[in-house]
């Protein structure tokens, strides 16, 4: 994902530590159905449970495959195992079979655990490179 028109459709966490989530709790994986084009937010459905909006810095979506094994790389030695573990699991879902199911697989390894979360994923601004206010600014010139 590089652009906000490659958004929708894109499976996204709601940050475990989210406090005050309309979704009826953090931590949960939605899709992004739309963008709110004035508020630089994004609507996520949760299929039955309905549609909620949400800002860009509480949403996460997976790192790629290369930036997850050089975290491992970078810190493996002070994770455990099981957080080594999942991690190396998140990178070759990402990398071998990168389907909706294994997406899903992936952002729930995520969301057990807070350095999984930080190491694994990254926020859905931070992944399109841009910061609120600048969102504006990209939708005004479409």
């Amino acid at each position: 994902m590089n652009t906000l028109a490659e958004l929708p459709g894109t499976l996204v966490l709601v940050h475990p530590e989210l406090g005050n989530s309309p979704a009826g709790g953090p931590g949960r994986i939605g899709v992004v159905t739309d963008i709110d084009r004035e508020g630089g937010n994004a609507y996520v459905g949760f299929g039955k449970s309905g549609q909620y909006l949400y800002g860009f810095d509480a949403l996460r979506v997976l790192k790629p495959s290369a930036e997850i094994q050089q975290a491992l790389k970078e810190h493996g030695a002070k994770l455990s195992v099981q957080d080594h573990t999942a991690l190396f699991r998140m990178a070759l879902l990402q990398e071998c079979s990168p389907y909706s199911a294994n997406t899903k697989t992936a952002l729930d390894l995520a969301a057990a655990k807070e350095i999984v979360l930080e190491l694994g994923t990254r926020s859905v601004e931070e992944a399109l490179g841009i910061r609120q206010d600048q969102i504006l600014e990209q939708w005004a010139g479409r």
